[in-house]
């Protein structure tokens, strides 16, 4: 049977009881109908999932108490055996992801490279039906692609784009990671996301997700002002302002200029400070005992800017997240919780 097709409406509702001895599926997911099954879980648009209850209980806290209510004698439906049938909000995707987490080994690990939507699904099915092992999981695979820590220098301290995201997700998985974190409740990944989003031109963050909030708009665009402002005062100021001796070769206080004045142009070469190289590994030191061609910095200047830069890139990285009206880094990498609060009715 093909695979369930996309359905953009999640309405969060509590799982409800059917009503009728004939459950109002209209087809099912082979792979995930199983003679021995007794239970039918049915999606919002109307695919058929035959599992087990005992299965459900043990991965899912929600489930167990469901079953563990007295459920209607009208509520059962006659498919070779007695099966009870339970209706979800959620579509075919989001179950068919979370019922083969269970079912299907290794169907997805930390690490192993996952569609966004898959990552989303899970994570929404995780947290509303209090599956603690998958949830953990996942927000584990979200972390190692969204750092949630301070890391140490040198730049370039993250990837152009992380080896974890798939290549359909490349443009715009820093979005969709701000989305999935505030829905899940997950601000962990936060900074990082919003860091990769700050490195996209505002006027595509429409075009790439129209869904993600105006307020989460406006923390982009305010904190990539920010952020483009912190790199020229801080981390790149020093370029021209060495805290040495002060130099009078002409060589080197050109170069470095020069190096200045390109940059200044660029505004946007600002916000890939972290995933680009350091301004110092674009210029040749001179050697110890000569003096700097037309295109080298003296010795001195040199290690005296590549040690500045190291600590000024740390100063900026720190208050990453106030430039996005975020709370600070954890001081460690905190245990992965249940969120404060549910995005979800129930």
């Amino acid at each position: 049977m093909a695979e369930p097709q996309a359905d953009c409406a999640r309405p969060s509702k509590r799982p409800r009881l059917s009503d009728s001895a004939n459950p109002p599926f209209e087809y099912y997911d082979a792979s995930l109908w199983l003679a021995d099954g007794n239970v039918i879980l049915i999606s919002a648009d109307a695919k058929g999932f035959r599992v087990h209850q005992s299965v459900l209980s043990k991965h899912s806290q929600l489930f167990a108490d469901m079953f563990s209510l007295a459920l209607p004698e009208n509520d059962l439906y006659n498919a070779s055996n007695d099966c009870t049938s339970l209706t979800l909000a959620e579509n075919g995707n989001d179950v068919f992801w979370f019922l083969h987490y269970f079912y299907t080994p290794l169907f997805f690990i930390p690490g192993k490279r996952t569609p966004y939507e898959q990552l989303a699904g899970m994570l929404r099915m995780s947290t509303k039906y209090l599956c603690q092992q998958l949830r953990t999981d996942v927000v584990h695979h979200l972390c190692l692609i969204y750092p949630p820590k301070s890391h140490s220098l040198p730049p370039p301290i993250l990837p152009e784009c992380p080896a974890l995201v798939p290549h359909e997700n490349v443009s715009n998985h820093a979005l969709l990671a701000i989305q999935m974190a505030r829905e899940n409740d997950v601000p962990m990944i936060l900074p990082v996301a919003f860091y990769y989003a700050a490195t996209v031109e505002p006027s595509a963050y429409v075009d790439l997700l129209p869904e993600l909030s105006r307020e989460d708009h406006r923390s982009l665009i305010h904190g990539r002002e920010r952020l483009i402002k912190a790199v020229f005062e801080i981390a790149w100021s020093g370029l021209l302002d060495i805290d040495y001796e002060p130099c009078d070769d002409q060589h080197c206080v050109w170069t470095r200029y020069l190096l200045m004045q390109s940059i200044v142009g660029h505004r946007c070469h600002a916000v890939r400070l972290f995933i680009s190289p350091m301004l110092h590994t674009q210029v040749r030191p001179a050697p110890r005992k000569n003096q700097p061609d037309v295109d080298q910095v003296c010795l001195s200047c040199y290690d005296c800017w590549k040690a500045g830069e190291q600590k000024d890139y740390s100063t900026v990285w720190k208050r990453l997240p106030s430039y996005f009206g975020l709370d600070d880094w954890p001081d460690h990498v905190p245990r992965i919780p249940w969120p404060k609060k549910a995005n979800f009715r129930c």
